[in-house]
């Protein structure tokens, strides 16, 4: 006999007798007992929001800028008519630094030149300085 079987030789073969006070317990009530609880709360986020990538801004070169003005240009003197665009534009992440570039489809309805913004007929609004593709 090893010394832990020693210690409790006396109640080793005692017959397990049900209680009269308390109802039987299920295996999964007893097994919920024992469940791992989350002692790190929202830990699984930080470590999902850190690992999640973001894309540098870039400046657009001389040539790209001389495209969108161009482009800009010939969309002021059509604006009236609501033209159709495809636009990509750097959009800057909330929680941390950098973003993404996003693509828009839709209706031009207005180039603010004094906020200097496009607005668009679904209510969007896209600063002309994230602006990096403009196609009609």
């Amino acid at each position: 006999m090893t010394s832990s079987e020693e210690k409790y030789a006396d109640i080793m073969n005692v017959k397990y007798t049900p209680s009269d006070r308390r109802a039987h317990m299920r295996r999964i009530d007893r097994a919920a007992q024992f469940a791992p609880f989350a002692a790190l709360t929202g830990f699984e986020d930080q470590l999902d929001e850190s690992a999640r990538l973001t894309d540098a801004r870039t400046l657009p070169s001389a040539e790209v800028t001389e495209a969108l003005n161009d482009a800009l240009r010939m969309l002021d003197r059509r604006i009236l008519s609501q033209p159709f665009v495809h636009v990509v534009y750097f959009k800057a992440d909330a929680r941390k630094s950098g973003g993404r570039y996003v693509e828009k489809r839709g209706r031009l309805k207005k180039i603010d030149t004094v906020a200097a913004t496009l607005l668009f007929t679904d209510g969007a609004e896209i600063p002309m300085e994230d602006l990096r593709v403009l196609e009609t």
